[in-house]
């Protein structure tokens, strides 16, 4: 679901709510909340090398891709995600470098099944970024 799809669901549950008044208010501004922290921001896809974002989603195709994460990351909140939109890993596998970072014990991670999509957190505590999925 599109972040505008879920926005628009947002509204529909808000009005079919029996709730009233600031109770309504502010069960709809909660809604929205967690909705903005879940998403990350879809980007245009990606055909070369780049250097992700925190809180970027990208879609990633083409031959000898290497996602380099964030270079200072601070935790919480620095997530980013690459997702296979064209099916083409499984032929050009996708290479995520971790820099001076590692992710569960390794410093570059290979993605090589089509359609796969790997979202990513920065620990801060451990100083390491783990898979989310």
């Amino acid at each position: 679901m599109s972040t505008a799809g879920a926005r628009t669901k947002i509204a529909e549950i808000e009005n079919e709510t029996t709730l009233r008044g600031n109770t309504k208010q502010r069960v709809g501004a909660a809604m929205t909340a967690v909705l903005d922290a879940a998403l990350l921001v879809p980007q245009s896809p990606e055909i070369s090398s780049f250097t992700a974002a925190p809180g970027e989603s990208y879609p990633v195709s083409g031959v000898d891709i290497v996602v380099t994460a964030p270079a200072t990351p601070e935790g919480g909140d620095n997530m980013f995600e690459v997702f296979d939109h064209a099916g083409t890993w499984g032929d050009n596998p996708v290479t995520v470098d971790f820099g001076s970072e590692s992710c569960q014990g390794v410093g570059e991670l290979e993605l090589s099944t089509a359609y796969e999509s790997a979202k990513f957190r920065y620990e801060s505590t451990a100083g390491i970024w783990r898979r989310v999925y």
